[in-house]
């Protein structure tokens, strides 16, 4: 009888960046990378949910952004914004010195700056990175925010 092999554990490229308080760090990984999702896939969110609002005649949809990171796709489907435009902001070198405080006091005037797409959106949250859902609240993407993981729990009563 042979033995089967051990599977190595798993650990994603993301584990020292996903979870700062601020980011910078995950943008940054994700431009070097050529990680695009989040473009293609805001065009087919934006098309769904504006499907949804018009049949439901709704003023101001509801949107949980599942696996929220830092707010990248709710940054995409609120503004007048590309991600490109986003990564760039972070690749700009006025970005290093500066605190996560003052990435977050940046980012919250950035954001409020930046004209809104219509309908106005209510977002909610979800991660299991409690660091990147706070970063999201902090700066006004998410109106709520939970940093829950539901593969190995029930959701919460405010989630719920």
């Amino acid at each position: 009888m042979t033995e089967e092999p051990q599977a190595e554990a798993f650990v994603t490229i993301f584990d020292d960046t996903y979870d700062q308080p601020d980011c910078r760090a995950y943008f940054r990984m994700m431009d070097a990378l050529g990680y695009r999702n989040q473009h293609h896939a805001t065009a087919a969110f934006r098309a769904g949910l504006d499907a949804v609002a018009r049949v439901r005649g709704l003023d101001a949809p509801r949107m949980l952004d599942f696996a929220s990171s830092y707010g990248i796709v709710t940054l995409l489907m609120r503004h007048e914004t590309t991600l490109a435009e986003v990564f760039a902001r972070y690749r700009d070198p006025a970005f290093d010195g500066l605190s996560p405080g003052d990435v977050i006091a940046r980012d919250r005037d950035w954001l409020a700056c930046l004209p809104r797409r219509t309908p106005p959106l209510h977002v909610t949250g979800l991660d299991i990175m409690p660091n990147a859902v706070a970063y999201g609240r902090a700066v006004g993407l998410f109106d709520e925010g939970y940093a829950e993981d539901l593969e190995t729990s029930d959701p919460s009563d405010g989630l719920a």
